[in-house]
């Protein structure tokens, strides 16, 4: 409800759209009714991209990224076609987890290290391709994607790991 009102949603200076927040998949989890209305819903987008450009931060996670997708579609590839939702949702988990080098500076220096592992405790998380011109990575690592069911698993080499881009005054980062 809040990204359908323009209004309600510029009383904020940052919102968080993280994974378990639906609206993005053909049902709900517990039902059969339709629950992609916000990334089909051409007023909610718009609604986010001016929030995003009237200088808010909008901070989105995993499963959420067809929203990302839906509003800036040239910031972010993610992985498999984005004209599908949910598709980019193909990594494996892994009880080692990803080794995620750190590439911004600034986060180095917060973080005191140059990489750390990073876990994925589920399967099919949000795996980003490549990223447009504009957009900064923050973290990247070698990631394991589920081609297929038939075709078993691949590689992905650097793929980016946590990306941000800025948009007239506001900016948008993805995890």
């Amino acid at each position: 409800a809040l990204m359908g009102s323009s209004d309600e949603l510029s009383a904020y200076d940052a919102v968080i759209v993280n994974s378990g927040v639906r609206g993005f998949g053909e049902y709900v989890y517990n039902g059969v009714d339709s629950d992609d209305g916000l990334v089909t819903d051409e007023a909610m987008i718009e609604n986010v991209r001016s929030f995003v450009e009237n200088g808010r931060l909008l901070m989105v996670s995993d499963w959420a990224y067809d929203l990302v997708e839906a509003a800036w579609p040239d910031a972010i590839d993610f992985y498999g076609d984005d004209t599908l939702l949910d598709d980019a949702q193909a990594g494996s988990a892994s009880t080692e987890g990803v080794s995620a080098t750190v590439l911004d500076p600034g986060l180095q220096g917060a973080l005191g290290s140059e990489s750390f592992n990073v876990h994925y405790d589920y399967s099919y998380w949000s795996v980003i391709a490549s990223v447009g011109d504009d957009v900064e990575v923050l973290l990247s690592g070698d990631v394991e994607v589920r081609i297929s069911e038939s075709e078993g698993y691949e590689t992905l080499t650097d793929s980016p790991l946590l990306v941000a881009f800025d948009t007239d005054r506001g900016r948008v980062v993805y995890s």
